[in-house]
């Protein structure tokens, strides 16, 4: 089925549509198809919307790493260290909802420059662990990932060292804006979401429960991935949406 592009017009998208073999073989009713269209017009521009509204950076979002991430230190003095992955970069997500995943070497460079991050337990201000303004957390783009250390923990905190030493802690987490990305369909249907430049980092630090949902896009973002995924031609939800619409409008007087 014919898709828009970005240097389309909707009139240009319709007339084309209309014109498509595939789209004339499955509506060969001229009024069903330009249903169709339009239809599919209607969604692309949503979905356009969507994520240029992500790519500007309008929304916090927050990813999740595995325990493995994360490491403890002790000296001999009781000086207690923190250190860990919150960001994997060049490795796809797991599902998100409807979508994965994938940040960019060199996501973070501009990012880390421009922010004043904090380490925080399970995002909570009130767990203050460290803060690079003040030289008590250090960040590090790696080509692996993104790198942060507390080099010493306060002592308030040792509850936090404790509590991951002993397992309770799922992981690490980083809360962010993106100012760029890009969006892949594959050949199966899944929608891939590049993220090729950070705008700012707000926190990292480890977390109790993952937070993959935990993104205030997430909701919006994955319903329209699954939307746009292509299924089998007479199932597919746009197919299926001009229809219940000529539908409708044969019900009317």
């Amino acid at each position: 089925m014919p898709e828009p592009t970005a240097d389309e017009t909707q009139d240009e998208f319709i007339s084309r549509c209309m014109a498509d073999e595939e789209s004339m073989t499955d509506f060969p009713d001229q009024d069903q198809r330009l249903a169709f269209c339009f239809s599919t017009w209607q969604q692309y521009t949503e979905e356009d919307t969507l994520r240029q509204n992500i790519s500007r950076g309008e929304n916090m979002e927050r990813r999740f790493v595995p325990l493995e991430k994360l490491e403890l230190r002790q000296d001999d003095d009781g000086a207690m260290s923190i250190s860990g992955m919150a960001a994997v970069i060049g490795q796809e997500s797991e599902d998100l909802g409807g979508f994965t995943e994938i940040i960019e070497e060199g996501a973070f460079d501009a990012a880390i420059e421009a922010s004043d991050v904090r380490a925080l337990y399970n995002h909570d201000s009130n767990y203050l662990l460290g803060r690079t303004a003040s030289g008590t957390l250090r960040i590090e783009a790696r080509s692996d990932g993104l790198f942060y250390e507390v080099p010493d923990l306060p002592p308030s905190r040792r509850d936090v060292y404790e509590l991951i030493e002993r397992g309770d802690v799922t992981g690490n987490s980083f809360a962010f804006t993106v100012e760029e990305d890009r969006w892949e369909q594959r050949d199966d249907g899944r929608q891939v979401r590049y993220i090729t430049q950070v705008r700012e980092l707000f926190d990292v630090g480890p977390v109790v429960y993952p937070a993959y949902s935990q993104t205030v896009v997430s909701a919006r973002a994955l319903e329209r991935a699954k939307a746009s995924a292509p299924e089998a031609r007479n199932d597919h939800p746009r197919v299926k949406h001009a229809k219940r619409r000529v539908e409708l409008e044969d019900q009317m007087p």
